[in-house]
C-alpha cells in the first residue's frame, strides 16, 4: 500500500499519518472560540447501533444543527452531523460517536465560526 501512495516503506507512510494526525488534533485543541463541525461517519445499520447514535445525539441535541443520513447497502449507513458549539463540546460529540461499536469509519473538519 505504502508504494501506491509515494512512499518508500509502510513505516514511512504511518509516520507520516501520525506526524499529520497529530498536527490536526493540536490545531484543533488550539482553537477557543465556537467552531463548525462537519462530523461524518459510517456504520453497521443495525438497531443496536441507530439506537446508540440516537443517544448519542440526544446528549449533545443543544449543539447539532442539522443532520442527513444515507443507506448505503442492506447493512451500511452513512451520517453526515453538522453541529455548532465549543471545539471542546465538537470534540467530545465525535469521541463519542467513534467509541460506538458499530461504527467504521469517521471524518470530521472542524472551522472556527
Amino acid at each position: 500500500m505504502a508504494d501506491v501512495v509515494g512512499y518508500a516503506s509502510r513505516s514511512e507512510a504511518i509516520r507520516d499519518a501520525v506526524r499529520s494526525y497529530i498536527s490536526e488534533q493540536r490545531m484543533y485543541r488550539k482553537m477557543k472560540q465556537d467552531v463548525f463541525n462537519v462530523l461524518m461517519f459510517l456504520y453497521r445499520d443495525e438497531e443496536n447501533e441507530r439506537n446508540r447514535i440516537a443517544r448519542v445525539k440526544t446528549q449533545f441535541h443543544r449543539i447539532i444543527e442539522g443532520e442527513t443520513s444515507f443507506k448505503l447497502t442492506r447493512d451500511r449507513s452513512v451520517t453526515v452531523l453538522l453541529s455548532k458549539g465549543t471545539s471542546d463540546e465538537t470534540r467530545m460529540l465525535t469521541s463519542r460517536i467513534r467509541g460506538i461499536r458499530g461504527i467504521e469509519q469517521t471524518r470530521y473538519i472542524m472551522v472556527e465560526q
